[in-house]
C-alpha cells in the first residue's frame, strides 16, 4: 500500500478549505505521478466533516473499477494529516477547456456527455448518487477521455439525505425544496452541463445566488438560435422541474436512447473507442510549470470567482 513517505511532492495542483492537492512523484525507479490530497484532520473534526471524508473514501473504493472515475490507490495518516493518494489526471478540467473554446460544437458536446452518462451509469449501478456534477469535476486524461473526481458530496442511494449541497447553478429544484436526492438530480446536473457546453454558460446563471435559485425553481430554459431542435429537446427533457417527468426517471437508458445520441455506439463509448475531440499536450518536463497548465484553478478562477466554493446547509431533516 502506498504511503505519503513514498512520494516527493512536486507542486500544488489546487487548494481548498481543508487542505491541498499536490502533484507527487513516486520515489521508486518508475517515477510515476500521482495526485495527493492532504487534508487537515483537526479542521475536518471541527467542522464535523470527518464522517463525510470516510464516506468519500469508501465510495471511491467501490468505484475503482470504472475507467471514467479517477482511482483512489490508498489512504494514509501522518502528522495529523489525512492523505488520499489518487490517480493523476493531467489534462485539466473540462471547465478550463470550455472556457478556452467558449463553447463546444454538438459533436464535441455529444462525446463528453456520452462519457459522463456512462460514468453515471456505473456510479448509479453501484448504488451511489454523485450529487455534484459540474465541469470542474470532470477532468480530461492524457488520452482525451474523461475522469470524474471529487466525491465529497456523494452518498449511498439507500441513505436519504436532505442537505443542500453542490454549486448553485447545478442544483436541481427538488434539492432546493428539501426533497431527498435521487438519480434524477444527477440527470438535472447533466442537462445543465450539456446546455453549458453548447452555449458557454449555465442556463440559470446569475451573479446572485438567490436569483439563481429563483430561476431554477420558476424560469423556463431559453436557447440561442444556434442550438438544434434535437439538442433543445434533450436539454428541456433533462431540465424538467418535476422529477417524475424528467428524462431518466424511468432509467438512464431513456437518456441514452434520445435522438441526440443516435449516431453513437454505446459499446464504443463504454470501451473508450470513440476518438476524443481534445488531446491535452503531453507531460514533458516535471520542473516546468507550463506542462501542468492544462487547466489549473489558478488560471481560470477569476472568470466566475464563487463557482469553486461549496457549501453545506441543514435543510429540514438529517
Amino acid at each position: 500500500m502506498l504511503k505519503i513517505q513514498d512520494f516527493g511532492l512536486v507542486e500544488i495542483l489546487g487548494t481548498g478549505a481543508f487542505g491541498k492537492v499536490h502533484l507527487a512523484r513516486l520515489k521508486d525507479s518508475s517515477g510515476s505521478m500521482f495526485a495527493v490530497k492532504i487534508l487537515d484532520f483537526r479542521k475536518l473534526l471541527k467542522q464535523r466533516l470527518a464522517n463525510q471524508l470516510e464516506n468519500e473514501v469508501s465510495i471511491l473504493k467501490l468505484l475503482s473499477g470504472s475507467p471514467f472515475v479517477a482511482k483512489l490507490f490508498s489512504t494514509d495518516f501522518c502528522g495529523g494529516k489525512i492523505c488520499l493518494i489518487l490517480e493523476y489526471v493531467s489534462g485539466g478540467e473540462l471547465f478550463y477547456w470550455l472556457k478556452k473554446y467558449r463553447r463546444f460544437s454538438e459533436e464535441i458536446t455529444r462525446f463528453y456527455a456520452a462519457e459522463i452518462i456512462f460514468a453515471l451509469k456505473f456510479i448509479h449501478g453501484r448504488g451511489i448518487l454523485y450529487r455534484d456534477l459540474k465541469p470542474e469535476n470532470v477532468l480530461i486524461a492524457s488520452t482525451g477521455h474523461i475522469k470524474i473526481i471529487d466525491f465529497g458530496f456523494a452518498v449511498y442511494e439507500s441513505e436519504s439525505t436532505y442537505v443542500i449541497s453542490g454549486t448553485p447553478e447545478y442544483m436541481s429544484p427538488e434539492k432546493l425544496t428539501g426533497e431527498s436526492d435521487g438519480r434524477e438530480s444527477d440527470y438535472w446536473g447533466l442537462g445543465i452541463m450539456i446546455y453549458e457546453m453548447l452555449c458557454g454558460n449555465p442556463p440559470f446563471y446569475d451573479v446572485s445566488t438567490d436569483v439563481i435559485f429563483r430561476k431554477i425553481l420558476e424560469c423556463r430554459v431559453s436557447f440561442p438560435p444556434c442550438i438544434s431542435s434535437t439538442a433543445k429537446d434533450l436539454i428541456t427533457s433533462l431540465l424538467e422541474k418535476n422529477r417524475a417527468n424528467r428524462l431518466g426517471f424511468g432509467g438512464i437508458e431513456e437518456i441514452m436512447n434520445h435522438p441526440f445520441f443516435a449516431s453513437l455506439s454505446w459499446s464504443d463509448v463504454g470501451n473508450r473507442r470513440l476518438k476524443p475531440p481534445i488531446i491535452p499536450k503531453p507531460f514533458k518536463d516535471i520542473n516546468s510549470h507550463s506542462d501542468t497548465d492544462n487547466g489549473s484553478e489558478a488560471d481560470i478562477s477569476s472568470i466566475r470567482p464563487y463557482r469553486h466554493l461549496k457549501f453545506f446547509q441543514e435543510h429540514g431533516k438529517e
